[in-house]
């Protein structure tokens, strides 16, 4: 009678690759990014690249947009405006995919128009907490 080990290893058959400890040392700290195994990791690359792939380049989108927007409102409370260089934008996920679908005033007539009126209307009762704490103390 074959033991439970030996049935799971009939089933699960070990794969061997070599790599140069570089590439090792390479493959150990992508799989410590995404916290997870090297072993899982390289699961997921052979068995599913595209998956693996998209959320690489998902995780990396991320850390990109939110470094940049993070520069870029350094420069902005430096400058002491949300506008940069004369050019307004703001992000938006899109309702099909997620990805940010970006607005810019580039175009000034179509900025003027068409995109920042939307905005300015829906969100024209938003406040600062301060302001609104301090509209809601004096109407009292």
């Amino acid at each position: 009678m074959e033991d439970w080990v030996g049935r799971w290893l009939r089933v699960h058959p070990k794969v061997q690759a070599y790599v140069s400890m570089e590439g090792y040392q390479k493959i150990r700290e992508l799989a410590s990014n995404m916290n997870m195994s090297v072993s899982e990791l390289v699961r997921r690359a052979v068995l599913d690249l595209k998956g693996l792939r998209d959320e690489v380049y998902e995780s990396g989108f991320r850390d990109g947009y939110r470094s940049a927007l993070s520069e870029v409102r350094d420069v902005c409370e430096q400058l002491g405006t949300y506008e940069v260089f004369g050019i307004e934008e703001f992000t938006v996920p899109c309702s099909r995919c997620g990805k940010p679908v970006v607005f810019t005033s580039r175009s000034k007539e179509f900025w003027e128009k068409r995109v920042k009126p939307i905005p300015l209307e829906k969100f024209s009762h938003w406040a600062h907490k301060e302001c609104a704490e301090g509209s809601a103390s004096t109407a009292l």
